[in-house]
């Protein structure tokens, strides 16, 4: 500090104490009475701070609960974040305490079931929590509550799936209440094959497979196309050699030619139409 020289018994204010009771300090050009209440003389300290006296002068301290260099003090309540706020969530109050603050839950219970804010399936039932909700899945369903699927008394089987009134709900080819039955589609007459074919039931389905008689058209097509098989042109008959061989729709008929007198149909069946000798290999169609 620079003193600028001064005449301590015209320029220095006067002293209250003898003259071998006062002193003088450090960086200080006059002297100083020990006991002064320099508080009550007058001081910039915060509101929320507190005087002290010193030797020479005054010190500014926060309170407790307050922060700061003493001539600007901060309730941390009143600010948020950094080095001097507080750090209470958006659901908390700030209270201002003795050398600091605490964070006060201020916010209600919110019933998400009663305000219809929950995520809960419509089959499951919805139960509020303190700060949150669970779903359970009702009688007759089942899942995680947000999920629920319908229940039957029995599982469905072969992909079958339940329904919303609890029945199982059978895939295609499958019967019964837990659709563990086969379902024939030849004997239900559900099979749609044609004449050239016959139907064959399979586990879960059916095909159609050519009569005897026809063989497949395009062997690489669903369901088989089935075409007539002309047995007297390939040889495929059992015609003797002196009657003739006559194809029909899925067979032939052997057929001796007309006024002959030594014929032989078949050495299968011989039948005789009127005066007309004739055999014939068409089957019946089921």
């Amino acid at each position: 500090m620079h003193c600028t020289r001064i005449d301590p018994d015209t320029m220095c204010p006067p002293l209250e104490c003898p003259v071998h009771k006062q002193f003088s300090a450090p960086d200080e050009c006059c002297k100083f009475c020990p006991g002064v209440d320099y508080c009550s003389q007058g001081h910039d300290c915060h509101s929320n701070a507190s005087c002290l006296n010193l030797e020479t002068s005054y010190a500014c301290h926060c309170n407790a609960g307050f922060t700061g260099n003493g001539h600007q003090c901060i309730d941390e309540c009143t600010s948020e974040g950094g080095l001097e706020g507080h750090h209470c969530r958006s659901n908390t109050k700030c209270l201002n305490t003795r050398g600091g603050y605490e964070c006060e839950f201020n916010c209600a219970e919110i019933d998400e079931c009663a305000a219809g804010t929950h995520e809960c399936h419509v089959h499951a039932l919805c139960v509020n929590t303190l700060g949150s909700y669970h779903c359970t899945c009702k009688e007759g369903y089942s899942g995680d509550g947000v999920h629920c699927l319908r229940t039957c008394p029995a599982p469905c089987q072969n992909g079958g799936s339940c329904n919303e009134d609890g029945e199982c709900a059978c895939r295609t080819g499958y019967t019964g209440q837990d659709c563990s039955l086969d379902l024939n589609e030849c004997e239900a007459g559900i099979g749609h094959c044609d004449l050239s074919t016959q139907c064959v039931n399979m586990p879960g389905w059916y095909y159609c497979a050519c009569r005897q008689g026809y063989v497949p058209a395009l062997t690489h097509l669903s369901p088989t196309l089935c075409i007539d098989v002309d047995e007297c042109v390939i040889g495929n008959h059992t015609c003797h050699e002196t009657a003739d061989c006559i194809n029909v729709e899925g067979g032939f008929r052997c057929q001796c030619p007309t006024n002959s007198t030594d014929c032989r149909l078949s050495m299968l069946c011989d039948k005789w139409s009127g005066s007309r000798k004739w055999w014939s290999n068409t089957k019946r169609r089921m």
